[in-house]
């Protein structure tokens, strides 16, 4: 019996691999005919470019805003607009350095990127929800046409924003159920493990803000997912020994997202002022068309389509459609009449429905409350809760 955990443990996870080496061989084959197909764009050759002038050493002109230092003598990106850094084009480096640069080379990196995000979701949510659970989610997500194709293409930093969401997210759940393992106060090897991925958490957290400043809504939604999920069992308890935790989560976000803070100041000067109510009014038209456009699966059909005129996207009714939307408010609707049967005006202590419904809310009122975020790549935020 002492083994038998163990040995379910190393089956279940062979099994929720298999499925994402399944789905990874699927969307590597899916991938071969836009390798080349539609050309680069302007936010593909920006993260290739500084990539390539740092192993080259020869530094280029590109968006203002943009910030190298000298490494080596080599022009290292930093920044490549105020609000984003430059974790693409450090992603794409040792792939450029082994393959070359090329755009077959850059998006299936970008692909590969992907992928490894797909894993760890996939990781998080059997840690989380159990081995089924995790490999439809995997399927759900990685036969979503939008996951796809900015996955390809990484349209406004993406990639890795999934890849820094879903590791933030495996490791503050990794943290929290070491840290409620009986074993853990009695050994000082798993103290070490619980503060480590309690650090991680908050490096990945850091990164994804220092990758793009909008990242910042998916920790508050989440946070505040949280919160609400967990408020009174957090009053009653007060858990006075997170301290320690909580300064290598918060240490391990500064490190990595510090200096994209210094950067507020000047971002919120330069959204736009209030009082452009014709100016809202279409902005928020298309983030409601863009997210229904999401959920459908039609939003790079429509881009391709209109020959990417966005305002001509939504003029006619595509060709292709998905269940997703409709799944998403069915799913939705039964988890809310679920928690709410179960108690009446009080959400369910650590209820993972609970967690997911509210998340989901938090982000996308994230989302559209978000001066000019009315893309796909904005949309893409709640990722992945609707699927879950």
């Amino acid at each position: 019996m002492a083994t038998a955990a163990p040995e379910n443990k190393n089956r279940e996870f062979l099994s929720v691999l298999a499925v994402w080496l399944i789905l990874a061989v699927a969307l590597l084959f899916l991938a071969l005919p836009n390798t080349t197909a539609p050309g680069l764009y302007y936010d593909e050759a920006l993260f290739a470019g500084l990539a390539k002038d740092f192993l080259t050493g020869h530094a280029h002109p590109h968006l203002l805003g943009n910030k190298v230092m000298n490494l080596f003598g080599h022009p290292f990106p930093t920044f490549v607009q105020s609000y984003c850094g430059a974790v693409k084009s450090w992603l794409l480096m040792p792939v450029f350095a082994v393959f070359g640069a090329s755009q077959p080379v850059l998006r299936f990196a970008s692909l590969g990127w992907g992928l490894l995000a797909l894993l760890l979701f996939m990781l998080w949510t059997w840690r989380w929800l159990g081995r089924k659970t995790a490999m439809l989610a995997g399927v759900l997500l990685a036969s979503d046409p939008t996951f796809f194709f900015i996955n390809v293409l990484d349209w406004g930093l993406v990639v890795p924003s999934f890849l820094c969401r879903f590791a933030c997210f495996y490791c503050a759940l990794r943290w929290w159920q070491l840290r409620h393992d009986p074993k853990t106060t009695e050994q000082k090897v798993s103290n070490r493990r619980t503060v480590g991925f309690a650090f991680l958490a908050g490096f990945f957290a850091g990164l994804g803000f220092f990758n793009k400043i909008d990242f910042a809504i998916i920790l508050g939604g989440v946070l505040f997912a949280l919160l609400c999920c967990n408020a009174r069992k957090l009053w009653e308890q007060r858990y006075p020994d997170l301290a320690p935790s909580l300064a290598f989560i918060v240490t391990g976000f500064l490190l990595t997202g510090g200096l994209m803070l210094t950067h507020i100041p000047g971002i919120l000067n330069a959204l736009p002022t209030a009082g452009q109510s014709q100016g809202m009014t279409d902005e928020m038209t298309e983030k409601f068309n863009a997210a229904m456009a999401m959920y459908d699966g039609s939003y790079f059909y429509r881009l391709m389509d209109a020959g990417g005129i966005f305002n001509k996207m939504y003029q006619t009714r595509a060709p292709v459609f998905a269940l997703a939307g409709i799944a998403l408010v069915v799913a939705a609707a039964f988890l809310f009449f679920r928690s709410a049967k179960r108690t009446i005006l009080r959400i369910p202590s650590g209820d993972p429905a609970a967690f997911i419904l509210l998340a989901t809310l938090f982000i996308t009122i994230g989302i559209f409350l978000l001066p000019k975020a009315a893309r796909i790549h904005h949309m893409v935020l709640v990722y992945p809760f609707p699927q879950l």
